[in-house]
């Protein structure tokens, strides 16, 4: 099976099943948007418990950097 073989059979399936591939399309999005966001939050609570910590005492201010 040669490349464009290959690619006319993935043409011809995205195209016969519209409402399939923007389904695919929207779900792709979705779980990209959702894993920024879940890292993004994840970083910011990781450096709130930093500052947190940092102010208590010299020898834990040492271990949060």
């Amino acid at each position: 099976m040669q490349l464009s073989d290959r690619l006319g059979f993935t043409f011809r399936a995205l195209t016969a099943y519209p409402l399939r591939t923007g389904f695919i399309l929207l779900a792709m999005t979705i779980a990209t948007a959702s894993v920024i966001a879940l890292v993004g939050l994840g970083d910011s609570a990781r450096r709130y418990v930093v500052d947190r910590f940092a102010g208590l005492d010299p020898i834990v201010s040492l271990w949060a950097e």
